[in-house]
């Protein structure tokens, strides 16, 4: 993860102010700027959602993710790794929703792919056996956790193992 030095953290300081309950940041009025960038960007809302849903901003010409300038200007530091939208929404950037995390612990909260046809992940029906079947992946090794009658006892057996598993990092600690 870059650490992009005090230069860039002073830049950001003097061009952006953070609202860190709500997650919103705003423009300042800048000395350093000619009239027009002032009268048309200062006091309004700085960042634009991505395609990936992560919003972003861009200052001196380099692209930034403003969870990691939000994280920078509340601790002072930049992340050491990744960080973690708690609540899977990727646009929320309310420091109480971020924490630094490992490129696995950000993973285990992720959402269910659009290739379920169960809405869950890790839950399948197994027609062969006529049962439904649950999984976790835990550091890159998948555990069967059994073979069930119903979906409701195999979506119950997958979110034990998450909570056991993954901590707080599950999708059930949101």
């Amino acid at each position: 993860m870059p650490d992009y030095g005090d230069d860039v953290k002073e830049l950001f300081r003097s061009s952006v102010e953070y609202d860190q309950h709500t997650g919103v940041f705003i423009w300042k009025h800048r000395q350093d700027c000619n009239a027009t960038w002032n009268s048309r960007f200062a006091g309004k809302k700085a960042g634009v959602k991505s395609t990936s849903r992560y919003v972003t901003i861009r200052l001196n010409y380099k692209i930034y993710y403003l969870h990691r300038v939000a994280w920078m200007l509340v601790t002072g530091d930049w992340p050491r790794c990744e960080i973690d939208h708690i609540n899977g929404d990727k646009s929320d950037n309310r420091f109480c929703n971020l924490r630094e995390a490992t490129r696995a612990q950000n993973a285990r909260n992720k959402g269910v792919t659009a290739a379920s046809k169960t809405g869950v992940s890790g839950v399948c029906f197994r027609k062969a056996k006529g049962k439904w079947d649950a999984n976790i992946t835990v550091m890159n090794k998948q555990v069967h956790l059994g073979r069930f009658d119903t979906m409701e006892s195999a979506v119950n057996a997958r979110k034990e193992a998450e909570l056991h598993y993954y901590g707080r990092f599950s999708r059930q600690c949101k």
